[in-house]
C-alpha cells in the first residue's frame, strides 16, 4: 500500500521574508527548514538567525536554519541587472573594468575551450562559448531567456573543474556567527563531486567550529 512521504517545508530568508512576523506565519504553517543563502554577505544573516530562533521559542516550535554556501564557483560581481535572450552574443570577463564581471573567472579559464556550455541562473539559460579572447568569453544564447544580477552563479557542465565546496570564508563566517551565539543546524554543500569533498568539509568545519552542524549535498546546482 502506498503511503505518501511527509512534505518537509524549507523557506528561504531575503528580502521580501525577513521579519518576525513572516517568519511567524511561516512557523504557524508547519515551515519546519529555514535557508539562509551566504552568498549573499551583504544580509544580516545573524539578526535573521536571531529572530527566528525568538520566534520559534514563543511559538514551543523546533525549526532548523540552513546556512547554504555558495562554494568556489564563479559569480557575477556587482553588475547592472543584463536581460538575456535566445539568440543574443554577449561577453563575460576577468577584467575588473568590464560590464559583466565575473569573479574567479581567471582561475579557470584555462580549462574553458571554445562549442563547451555555460549555464545561468540555474539552467534556465544555456549559452555556448564561441570564443576565448584573452580576459574576455564570447557567449552565444542557444536556449532560455531571464535577467541577469550581482551574485548569480556560473555552471560549467562540460569542464573538468573542481570547486571547493567550502571556503575560508565560509568557514570565517560561521565561526563568527558561532562566537555571537548563532549557531547553523545544518550546512548546505554544492559542487559535490565525490565522497572525499563531504569529508574534507567535514574536517574543515570540525577544525573552525565547536559544534557539528549536519551536511547535506544540494545536488540541484549540479546541472
Amino acid at each position: 500500500m502506498y503511503t505518501e512521504s511527509p512534505k518537509i517545508i524549507m523557506a528561504t530568508v531575503g528580502p521580501k521574508f525577513e521579519t518576525k512576523e513572516s517568519f511567524a506565519f511561516a512557523i504557524e504553517n508547519n515551515c519546519l527548514f529555514f535557508r539562509l543563502p551566504f552568498s549573499y554577505r551583504e544580509r544580516n544573516h545573524g539578526e535573521h538567525i536571531s529572530l527566528i530562533r525568538d520566534v520559534a521559542k514563543s511559538k514551543c516550535r523546533d525549526v532548523s536554519i540552513l546556512a547554504d554556501l555558495p562554494s568556489a564557483r564563479p559569480r557575477m560581481s556587482k553588475i547592472a541587472d543584463f536581460d538575456v535572450s535566445e539568440g543574443l552574443e554577449f561577453t563575460i570577463t576577468w577584467n575588473e573594468n568590464g560590464k559583466l564581471y565575473v569573479n574567479n573567472l581567471r582561475q579557470i579559464i584555462k580549462y574553458l575551450r571554445n562549442d563547451e556550455h555555460i549555464k545561468f541562473l540555474d539552467g534556465r539559460i544555456v549559452c555556448k562559448i564561441k570564443e576565448i579572447n584573452g580576459y574576455d568569453i564570447h557567449l552565444l544564447v542557444e536556449s532560455g531567456n531571464g535577467t541577469l544580477k550581482s551574485n548569480n552563479s556560473l555552471v560549467f557542465p562540460e569542464s573538468k573543474i573542481h570547486f571547493s565546496p567550502i571556503t575560508d570564508v565560509d568557514l570565517a563566517f560561521l565561526k563568527q556567527l558561532e562566537n555571537q551565539g548563532k549557531c547553523v543546524d545544518w550546512i548546505a554543500l554544492s559542487m559535490i563531486s565525490d565522497s572525499d569533498d563531504i569529508l574534507t568539509a567535514k574536517t574543515e568545519l570540525q577544525k573552525a567550529l565547536n559544534y557539528a552542524p549536519k551536511i547535506i549535498d544540494r545536488k540541484s546546482t549540479r546541472l
